[in-house]
């Protein structure tokens, strides 16, 4: 018998943290704000797209 999957608590307000947080390191990025963009230290160590390139993209199909 399959069991149905358990949401981990808290998962969609870290998603939305996240990607909030990404978009205001960009935002200061492009702004030409001095650089660390953010507090949080996976943002300010590792590469990620911007938060808008997954939507364009998927637009345009």
């Amino acid at each position: 018998m399959k069991c149905s999957p358990v949401p981990r608590q808290g998962a969609y307000e870290l998603y939305w943290y996240f990607a909030s947080e990404r978009q205001r390191a960009f935002e200061r990025r492009v702004a030409g704000q001095s650089c660390p963009w953010t507090d949080d230290p996976i943002l300010q160590t590792y590469k990620f797209c911007n938060v808008y390139r997954a939507l364009i993209g998927y637009r345009s199909i």
